[in-house]
């Protein structure tokens, strides 16, 4: 699935990428500077803090899978996207893994898999998380 994003390659000492290679004051949206950029859900809500909403801090990995894992909320993979682009990815998302059951690591990795096929170091970043 393609949102329209591009990844940027930067440093963050937890998963790779520098979410300091712009200014929390440049640009989100389109060409900003944290475009495509992966950090902890914690850093980029803080970033999207000022946006209303319309750019949001998505958990590459669902919450409810974290939940469910035993994994930490805060600390998670993420990255910023608009709010129609993280609707997108949210509904292809609960259209791989519906709600109401449970699911395995294997099992959430070959839906995400999927779904950012168009984001390998998204998928890179689930995997490190998950441990798979």
């Amino acid at each position: 699935m393609d949102l329209g994003l591009e990844e940027k390659d930067a440093w963050d000492p937890l998963y790779g990428y520098d979410v300091n290679a712009g200014t929390v004051d440049a640009p989100i949206g389109p060409g900003g500077a944290f475009k495509g950029v992966i950090s902890t859900y914690s850093k980029l809500r803080q970033i999207t803090a000022g946006w209303k909403g319309a750019f949001q801090a998505h958990h590459i990995v669902e919450v409810r899978h974290l939940k469910a894992l035993g994994l930490s909320i805060s600390k998670a993979p993420a990255v910023i996207l608009s709010r129609a682009s993280h609707t997108q990815i949210t509904n292809t998302l609960q259209t791989l893994l519906p709600t109401g059951f449970t699911y395995t690591r294997a099992q959430i990795m070959a839906a995400y898999r999927q779904a950012y096929s168009a984001y390998p170091k998204w998928i890179e970043a689930a995997s490190k998380y998950l441990g798979q």
